[in-house]
C-alpha cells in the first residue's frame, strides 16, 4: 500500500507509521529486547552453578558474585582498620555460612568470574547485535538462547530420536 505523506508502511506489523515516530519505536524495541537478553543471561547463571574443587556447589548470578566482593572488601577494609580476628565467611548453595581463608574466597570469586567470562561477552554480544537493528523486525529476529553445548547435543539427540521413532 502506498502510505500518505509523512508516514511509511511497515510490513511487518501491516500498518501505517508516523516517520516521526519510527525513531521512538526502535528505540523501544532495542530497550525491550536489551532486557530479554539480561533477563536470560541471569536465569542462565541462576541455573548453571558452579562445582569447585571442594565438590560443593556455588551459585554464579550477579548477586552471588556481588556478594562474594562485598564480603572480601570488607574483609580487607577490617584487616586495614586493624580489627582483631575479622571473619571472612562464604556458603555454598542452600547451605549455611562457614568461615573461609582470604585466599580460598578469593580464588572462588575468579573461578566463578572465569566461569562465566564466556557468558558475559555472549550477552554483550547480543546487545551490541540488538543495538546494530536498523528495524523493529530485526530487533525481533534475534533470538536469545543462552545453552550449553551439553545442553544443545541432548536437544539434537532429543530431536533425532523423536525423527526415528517417526
Amino acid at each position: 500500500p502506498i502510505p500518505p505523506e509523512g508516514y511509511i508502511y511497515d510490513d511487518y506489523t501491516g500498518k501505517f507509521l508516523k516517520e516521526e515516530d519510527l525513531p521512538v519505536i526502535l528505540a523501544k524495541a532495542h530497550s525491550e529486547k536489551q532486557d530479554e537478553n539480561k533477563v536470560a543471561f541471569a536465569k542462565f547463571l541462576a541455573e548453571h552453578p558452579l562445582t569447585w574443587t571442594d565438590g560443593k556447589v556455588y551459585g554464579v548470578t550477579l548477586e552471588d558474585q556481588s556478594e562474594i566482593s562485598l564480603n572480601l572488601t570488607q574483609y580487607q577494609m577490617q584487616v586495614s582498620a586493624g580489627v582483631e580476628n575479622p571473619v571472612l565467611e562464604w556458603h555454598a548453595s542452600k547451605e549455611a555460612c562457614t568461615p573461609w581463608s582470604f585466599e580460598n574466597l578469593t580464588a572462588l570469586a575468579l573461578t566463578i568470574s572465569q566461569y562465566i567470562y564466556p557468558w558475559f561477552q555472549k550477552m554483550n554480544e547480543y546487545k551490541a547485535q540488538i543495538y546494530a537493528c536498523q528495524s523493529k523486525a530485526e530487533v525481533d529476529a534475534i533470538e536469545i538462547i543462552y545453552k550449553t553445548e551439553e545442553e544443545i547435543a541432548a536437544e539434537v539427540a532429543a530431536a533425532e530420536a523423536a525423527n526415528a521413532e517417526a
